[in-house]
């Protein structure tokens, strides 16, 4: 007997070709699933020539048969019962379907603002101990310069003292040499009022020791780095009076001695104390003296 070959959108069925439609309808609802109603709404056609034949009464598909085709084409017309109800289910398949991949990506947006928020959270730690550190170096810093600008005040400090020491010494030294050979009561009498003179130059020194700190910033500017407006002393002299005048000599009159010899005083020539005044005379020659270093 001959095989039929049923093709429904691809799917294939071979079946022994019925005797006549009623039962070729029959087999069709068995093979793929129809019900008898759905199965007589079933469009049967065949190809031959490209063309397309229609497969709808007895008459029909007694055609078909002697035209001896191995194939029949099974459709759903677009009007049928049928064809609603399984657009009807593809449409209820379709919004299951995108209601499923809508959830889906419902979760994954759940996640990955989960994860957002465990970031944010990373980040908010780390600015804090970013800003925590960098606190804690600033306050570091801080306590370094504040030791530095300390160091610096009491470096200043002691080159007072040790100025005020020298002029203590060399004064009694210079007093009993200049007196030295004059009769004692007088000698006694100038060595009180030597000590007096000394006993100014100690206030002038600690005068002068309140102006020198307050130009400490010039020490302390070379490790804050503020180099503005500093003028330091060019060669020469700072002669310290015992009796309360300074004298600032430029390096030529340093040379010539230009220095009054009654002048009780104490030459200043430590290139560590840095007595600073801004474009002072000398006073031997009148010119400004700066320091062309700096």
């Amino acid at each position: 007997m001959e095989s039929l070959t049923l093709d429904f959108f691809g799917e294939k069925v071979s079946i022994r070709k019925p005797k006549d439609l009623t039962i070729l309808r029959i087999m069709i609802s068995e093979k793929f699933g129809f019900s008898d109603t759905d199965a007589t709404e079933i469009l049967i056609y065949y190809e031959k020539d490209n063309q397309k034949g229609y497969i709808i009464n007895e008459e029909d598909y007694s055609n078909f048969k002697n035209l001896k085709l191995p194939i029949l084409y099974l459709d759903i017309e677009k009007n049928s019962r049928l064809y609603m109800s399984s657009l009807e289910k593809v449409k209820e398949e379709t919004i299951k379907k995108s209601n499923e991949e809508l959830k889906l990506y419902q979760d994954q947006l759940k996640s990955i603002n989960k994860q957002i928020d465990e970031l944010r959270t990373k980040k908010f730690d780390l600015v804090r101990k970013i800003n925590d550190l960098i606190k804690k170096q600033k306050k570091e810093e801080e306590l370094k310069k504040q030791e530095a600008n300390e160091n610096a005040f009491n470096k200043v400090k002691q080159m007072l003292d040790n100025v005020v020491e020298k002029v203590k010494e060399i004064t009694n030294e210079y007093v009993f040499k200049r007196f030295e050979g004059q009769e004692q009561n007088e000698k006694k009498e100038q060595v009180e009022n030597i000590k007096k003179l000394t006993k100014d130059a100690v206030n002038e020194i600690n005068n002068l020791s309140k102006i020198v700190i307050n130009q400490s910033n010039n020490l302390i500017g070379e490790i804050n780095g503020d180099e503005d407006d500093k003028i330091i002393l060019k060669g020469g002299a700072k002669q310290l009076g015992a009796t309360g005048n300074n004298v600032e000599l430029c390096d030529d009159c340093e040379n010539k001695n230009k220095h009054k010899e009654d002048h009780l005083s104490i030459r200043v020539v430590d290139p560590d104390v840095k007595v600073v005044y801004h474009g002072n005379k000398c006073k031997g020659c009148g010119n400004i003296i700066w320091d062309e270093e700096n």
